[in-house]
């Protein structure tokens, strides 16, 4: 009898200690990730005008900021100068409304700004009332730069996704002043014209 009762015993204890695991494996098919896109443009009915301006006078241009994807943060600044006109021009540039720059046309640089739509920009050129003579009939082109940037997950600025846009800028001008030419030449009608030439002045409109 002990001995049937030990085999059993050692049986009973080898089943106690048996473990049983469940496992299973789903798979999910046909998945797609597909990565966003930051892109705007920029659209303007006319370049500066009127066209062209006097010392103190100034010439308006609108740019509306188009955006056409995420939101972006940006920022817009005046940058490729060409002719000496730029060096006479102040510029004021207000966003919907309100001011955001005011000063030289050259130091011009504004931001960072979250695209709200609308975003409609409005600059005002104004040339200096001290501009020199030889700033007639003169020319300044510039550019407008926009850089975006990815505005979702807080990212720092320029990081992440990022678009830039440029428009192209023309300011010309106008003649306010004669100019004073020293001329030699000799005067048929001059009493003195038989001793020779004659030191005339003059004016010449550029």
């Amino acid at each position: 009898l002990l001995v049937i009762v030990g085999l059993n015993w050692a049986g009973f204890s080898a089943v106690m200690k048996t473990a049983a695991y469940y496992n299973d494996t789903e798979t999910s098919k046909a998945n797609t990730y597909q990565a966003g896109a930051l892109d705007f443009s920029l659209t303007s009915p006319a370049d500066f005008s009127p066209s062209p301006i006097m010392p103190g006078g100034s010439a308006i241009r609108t740019i509306d900021f188009i955006n056409t994807a995420n939101i972006p943060k940006y920022m817009v600044n005046a940058t490729s100068f060409a002719g000496v006109l730029c060096d006479y021009l102040d510029l004021e540039a207000s966003l919907d409304g309100t001011n955001t720059y005011a000063g030289s046309l050259k130091n011009f640089t504004a931001g960072e700004f979250i695209f709200s739509d609308p975003d409609t920009w409005n600059f005002t050129a104004t040339l200096s009332v001290s501009a020199p003579a030889s700033a007639q009939g003169q020319t300044c082109n510039f550019k407008f730069v926009y850089f975006g940037s990815q505005e979702r997950n807080n990212l720092p600025f320029g990081e992440g996704f990022n678009d830039i846009e440029e428009i192209d800028n023309t300011i010309t001008a106008g003649i306010w002043q004669k100019v004073v030419i020293n001329k030699v030449y000799y005067d048929p009608d001059d009493e003195h014209s038989g001793n020779g030439p004659e030191k005339k002045y003059e004016w010449l409109e550029l």
